[in-house]
């Protein structure tokens, strides 16, 4: 449109050719056009996604979409840096509460 910009594409960020932020799964009016990406071990937050932060440990940041962070990680949080509500952390990985394979314990 006569309001678009081109904005170099951020450091930790893949921009596919014609790649726009209205484009972004969610965003009013979106469409399946391209959109930026982010690169593995970064993250961005849903409400600043060309805002990107570098991870301290890969396995909480795969890449993709803005606010992607690895199973039962806090999209809200910078970096995934802490479970979800209703999950707890262990040796690196976040895990939902009640998931634990519990095996019976017999005296």
């Amino acid at each position: 449109g006569p309001d678009a910009s081109c904005l170099p594409c951020p450091s930790g960020m893949r921009c596919p050719a014609g790649s726009d932020l209205r484009h972004l799964p969610g965003s009013p009016g979106s469409s399946n056009g391209a959109y930026p990406l982010v690169e593995p071990q970064h993250m961005t937050l849903s409400g600043d996604p060309l805002r990107v932060y570098r991870c301290l440990l890969p396995s909480h940041c795969p890449g993709g979409p803005p606010a992607t962070c690895s199973p039962y990680r806090d999209t809200t949080t910078v970096a995934c840096g802490i479970c979800q509500d209703g999950a707890y952390e262990a040796e690196d990985e976040c895990s939902a509460c009640g998931s634990v394979d519990v095996l019976p314990f017999v005296l």
